[in-house]
């Protein structure tokens, strides 16, 4: 997905808006349980006030969505990449369509609410994650997100999941313990499986065994990663290599893979995924 180009990313982006308003459509709404993020802010607000007001002139949610995601995109707009804010207009735009044209049943697909939280979930989270791949988001709290994450040992899921934490204790306030604990449990599988789902967030520690000089350097200037080295030498052949270990996006394991190989096909490799990195690492979430 590297080299796509910004047409093929909003292609990406629609697609993942598309499964995320099918996970909302199907699975969230005849649950009545809330969406996470600034979706499930402008439903309680929403909510709010027709609880507390009475009014039924329109659905509000259209209106409030904007509202509550505006200072959100004229902040990313000032920290963040342009194009990355852009992809998330699109997702935002195209989540409105799609969350329009989906029909919603009037009860639960499948009749255990547990079941249905799962399933949205992960439909939920994978469709985003889509949009993460080619380095967009969602809109809303994914901009937020991807700004702490990047300055902060925290995954976006993690941040997904603390953000929305306060969303879930005003609406158990506000309204009942139960949509609130539902909804809580939905928020948490689905910012688990945006970590599982999303590659660019997670790292991975890689052990390289080569005999060509030049392996570490490439890594270096065609990567920017940094790389730590030393000199082995093979109990059985006897013969000298170099060991490298360097620290990755798990999304960038098969172009370090594929340029060590390039330059010395007879390399061994050790991938140790899911690691906990403490330093200068530097994670490129856009």
């Amino acid at each position: 997905m590297k080299n796509m180009s910004f047409l093929q990313r909003v292609g990406f982006v629609i697609l993942g808006s598309g499964i995320f308003a099918l996970s909302v459509n199907w699975f969230v709404v005849p649950t009545h349980i809330y969406n996470g993020g600034l979706t499930g802010t402008a439903q309680l607000i929403r909510d709010a006030i027709v609880h507390f007001t009475g009014f039924d002139g329109f659905d509000l949610l259209g209106l409030l969505i904007i509202i509550v995601n505006l200072p959100f995109f004229i902040f990313a707009w000032n920290k963040l990449s342009k194009q990355f804010v852009l992809l998330n207009l699109v997702s935002i735009a195209s989540q409105a369509i799609f969350l329009s044209v989906i029909p919603t049943p009037s009860s639960p697909i499948v009749g255990d609410v547990f079941v249905n939280i799962i399933i949205a979930a992960a439909l939920g989270s994978f469709g985003v994650s889509l949009m993460f791949r080619v380095k967009g988001g969602s809109g809303g709290l994914d901009m937020l997100g991807f700004y702490l994450s990047k300055y902060n040992k925290l995954s976006v899921g993690t941040i997904y999941i603390i953000l929305n934490t306060t969303i879930y204790i005003i609406c158990m306030i506000v309204f009942d313990v139960p949509t609130a604990i539902y909804s809580l449990v939905y928020a948490y599988f689905y910012g688990k499986g945006l970590d599982r789902f999303h590659e660019h967030n997670l790292e991975a520690s890689v052990m390289i065994f080569t005999r060509d000089m030049e392996v570490k350097d490439r890594i270096i200037v065609d990567m920017h990663r940094g790389v730590t080295c030393w000199q082995g030498m093979g109990a059985y052949t006897k013969t000298d290599v170099e060991v490298l270990v360097t620290v990755v996006a798990q999304s960038e394991v098969k172009e370090l893979r594929r340029l060590v190989k390039r330059f010395d096909p007879q390399s061994f490799i050790i991938v140790s995924k899911n690691m906990a990195v403490d330093g200068g690492f530097e994670k490129r979430l856009i």
